[in-house]
């Protein structure tokens, strides 16, 4: 048998100086393919992007190393357990955007190897990234930069409660990473409205106490961070 695999990475628009977050993501399973390991390289323009770290993704079962050198990520995937090869994010790039010229690099997978039994057959969906610094959708303001409060008494033991204060309506994510930038718990990208909003983030039960960073990152009103204690 040969099994399907499509990996993905989004389109992006944003503007020069801008924080951005850039999941790779791994969209079918190739499970019953019981792959040994995978090689996957995702090439960019360092003058557009400049990745500032890499956080661990959602595959299970899976250990993933990855080697960043400018305008390159070269990912290694690696059996640990029956679930290899199922659906989630191989990685996701943290950095910053430039402006230059040309404005905009692609998001390319460069070169993806499957090792398993059976086959594999790849379909790589490119994403890009435009820095625009001068177009129509820069031109008005909408209004201040995202503001983050931590409501929950500390330190944080089940779950964290934060208020995220907007100067417009705005899609927000909230991401949880330990002080070594391995990914502990998110939300889904949400519209949330102008002014203040209550948003609870469970933590999951295996986490240990220790110092954690808090990342709310939004579409078009910044991102901000706050390191908050965790006791279990």
């Amino acid at each position: 048998p040969s099994y399907d695999l499509t990996l993905h990475i989004d389109d992006y628009v944003t503007q020069p100086g801008a924080s951005v977050r850039i999941p790779v993501e791994w969209r079918q399973s190739i499970r019953d393919a019981m792959m040994d390991s995978a090689r996957i390289d995702v090439t960019f323009s360092r003058l557009n992007l400049r990745v500032d770290s890499i956080l661990s993704g959602t595959m299970r079962d899976v250990d993933v190393v990855a080697e960043a050198s400018p305008g390159r990520i070269a990912f290694t995937v690696r059996r640990r357990g029956p679930d290899a090869g199922t659906p989630g994010s191989v990685g996701v790039l943290y950095g910053t955007a430039f402006s230059a010229i040309p404005d905009s690099t692609p998001l390319t997978f460069a070169s993806v190897s499957i090792w398993s039994r059976d086959d594999v057959n790849v379909a790589a969906d490119d994403g890009s990234l435009v820095v625009d610094a001068c177009g129509p959708r820069f031109l008005i303001r909408h209004g201040a930069l995202a503001v983050m409060r931590i409501v929950s008494q500390l330190p944080v033991q089940e779950h964290l409660r934060i208020a995220v204060s907007l100067g417009a309506s705005d899609d927000v994510r909230i991401d949880v990473v330990d002080l070594m930038g391995t990914h502990v718990a998110e939300t889904t990208s949400v519209m949330l409205p102008e002014g203040e909003t209550l948003i609870d983030v469970p933590l999951p039960s295996a986490i240990a106490s220790g110092w954690y960073m808090v990342r709310v990152a939004t579409r078009t009103s910044g991102s901000t961070t706050a390191t908050v204690p965790v006791v279990r």
